[in-house]
């Protein structure tokens, strides 16, 4: 199959990078000839977002080179408080060619509700950034959610206890 010359939008915070989001962004970069990893700015620190985009952004990366990945770039999408303020501003830092991929249903509306190209991807194997967090809360078996240089990276940066707090 040839591959397609629209850009590939993935769209997420990626607290953590797991295998699902992984499972996407290999489909999407056999599928497309470009692919962006929009990776969100500026959420509140927390429970759910343990992570800042600059160890988020380390931990794809590392996920992308090992499997030798490299139709894929990595760009901040900051949020703000407003959907449209966010659209305009999420617009002009696309190609016009762009379709957005998401399981996220509130980003579903959302694009469509601003006629922006959108296709929903399943979640794989029922994998969540909520999921690997609470099973790295309880001190479970977490890698097997994460690709191994994701886990590394965080073992490695000792960001785990970011999770635990």
């Amino acid at each position: 199959m040839k591959k397609s010359t629209r850009t590939a939008l993935f769209l997420g915070r990626f607290q953590p990078f797991h295998l699902g989001h992984l499972w996407v962004v290999k489909k999407l970069s056999r599928d497309y000839t470009e692919v962006l990893i929009l990776v969100g700015t500026r959420q509140k620190k927390g429970r759910n977002n343990p992570f800042t985009y600059s160890e988020r952004n380390q931990m794809i990366k590392a996920a992308l080179r090992k499997l030798k990945i490299k139709n894929c770039q990595l760009i901040g999408i900051p949020d703000t408080k407003s959907d449209a303020v966010w659209m305009r501003k999420f617009r002009k830092a696309v190609p016009n060619n762009s379709i957005m991929f998401s399981g996220n249903n509130d980003m579903l509306v959302l694009f469509r509700k601003h006629k922006f190209p959108i296709r929903k991807v399943d979640i794989y194997r029922g994998i969540s950034g909520t999921k690997v967090r609470r099973i790295i809360t309880r001190n479970g078996n977490w890698k097997k959610y994460v690709d191994k240089m994701v886990a590394e990276f965080l073992e490695q940066n000792h960001l785990l206890g970011k999770v635990r707090k």
